[in-house]
């Protein structure tokens, strides 16, 4: 797991591993991940550092609704321009299709999926934006452990130690790890690190899903 060095600043709103790339928080290093988006970018075919504080489509996958947040500029200096949510006609209730485990696969989701992005290109043109994604929250394993603080770059390997040894079924070969750092209100040489850990596969099948409707994931 690799970070850059983290800028403190202001933490932006959630919109939308080993080595994701850190955005800033307010103070203290944010690595990577917020409550709502796990940043996969640097995971994932399709990115380029170049097109970073241009154009961003966030995009949050639900059975019964494709909501997506067109934004600009850098982590903290995000400025909202679009945003919109689309149904997604199944065939059964969305609770049932939530209880399935390949509700992802689902025609309907891609065939929104699609519209959803044709969209984003129509208003803001096609090819200028990047698409991140989020993790479903049924997929996400969150974990808060207490680290010693450390240089920015030995934070990731402290955590990751950190996690193979306290988090029980923490298997590095078939999960990634992404984390956020905060504050110990009750130890200035320490940080709690809030953990999110998700299955390689699921990461696969979303990358797969927006691969399938030509819109490759940045993160």
């Amino acid at each position: 797991i690799t970070h850059p060095s983290p800028a403190p600043s202001p933490a932006p709103s959630p919109a939308p591993s080993p080595a994701p790339t850190s955005a800033p928080a307010s103070a203290s290093p944010r690595h990577s991940a917020s409550s709502a988006w796990s940043t996969l970018r640097s995971r994932l075919a399709g990115w380029s550092p170049s097109r970073r504080g241009g154009l961003k489509a966030g995009v949050f996958l639900r059975p019964e609704s494709v909501a997506v947040a067109v934004s600009s500029g850098e982590p903290g200096g995000e400025r909202l321009l679009d945003h919109f949510i689309l149904p997604v006609h199944q065939e059964e209730p969305a609770a049932e299709t939530a209880a399935k485990p390949d509700w992802l696969q689902a025609p309907a989701l891609k065939n929104t999926l699609r519209k959803a992005l044709q969209r984003v290109g129509s208003r803001h043109g096609a090819g200028r934006f990047e698409v991140w994604t989020a993790i479903p929250w049924q997929d996400l394993d969150i974990h808060l452990l207490t680290v010693p603080k450390a240089a920015p770059a030995e934070m990731n390997g402290a955590v990751a130690w950190a996690a193979r040894k306290n988090i029980d079924g923490f298997e590095p070969g078939k999960q990634v790890l992404d984390f956020v750092l905060r504050p110990d209100p009750a130890d200035n040489n320490r940080w709690r690190a809030v953990i999110f850990l998700a299955g390689r596969e699921r990461v696969a099948e979303l990358r797969k899903l927006f691969l399938a409707v030509s819109c490759p994931l940045g993160g």
